[in-house]
């Protein structure tokens, strides 16, 4: 896993209103600014991972989806922030990137 990748994707991350910190193992990621938010998932920890399929390294969350290629952390923020800004019941917004 690769910090520098994390660490830019915790600044994308924080420009976004979010919550990112290093953590052991990945980078714990949660959304202050919405009540109950994300039913099961008020946080996730990022982790980066092969995408072998891709033959690529990859963005993770803690629940196993791949968001964005390192090489593409902005993707991967507004992903994370479509997730952890959704409430109980809702699909994510692509308004809310």
């Amino acid at each position: 896993m690769s910090t520098t990748d994390l660490e830019v994707l915790a600044g994308e991350l924080t420009t976004r209103g979010l919550v990112a910190e290093l953590a052991r193992g990945g980078l714990r990621v949660s959304n202050p600014t919405v009540a109950d938010c994300c039913g099961a998932h008020p946080s996730t920890v990022i982790t980066c991972r092969d995408r072998w399929d891709l033959n690529a390294i990859w963005f993770y969350t803690s629940w196993g989806e791949p968001l964005a290629p390192v090489t593409r952390p902005v993707d991967a923020a507004r992903a994370v922030r479509r997730w952890l800004s959704r409430t109980p019941g809702r699909t994510p917004s692509t308004a809310l990137a």
